[in-house]
């Protein structure tokens, strides 16, 4: 399976930030085919397989999937944030960082 396009990376984290869910209640929309594929599609295969994937992420560690992505959480994220002590950044403390890696999607 190659590698997703940064950009389809980039465009996935943002919409699940502003969608006003948390992460592992989002959804993959039938919206933007051209971007994440038609259904039925590879593309849009890869992209619901890492989606599923993340949903498993504890919430520090789709916070550091995301700063490394430099996109901002948005409120859902924010408010579970909130809940928990203050999260480590360095990259070398990314508790699931072959999670992020080990396929090459990311």
């Amino acid at each position: 399976m190659p590698p997703l396009p940064p950009y389809i990376v980039l465009s996935v984290l943002r919409k699940i930030e502003s969608s006003g869910k948390l992460y592992k209640n989002y959804q993959l929309a039938s919206s933007n085919p051209s971007e994440f594929g038609d259904i039925g599609s590879d593309r849009r295969e890869d992209v619901s397989k890492k989606l599923s994937s993340i949903r498993s992420y504890s919430v520090e560690s789709y916070f550091k999937l995301i700063q490394k992505h430099s996109v901002d959480p948005g409120p859902a994220l924010q408010k579970e944030l909130k809940k928990l002590p203050p999260i480590n950044l360095d990259e070398t403390d990314i508790e699931s960082k072959e999670d992020f890696e080990e396929d090459g999607m990311w």
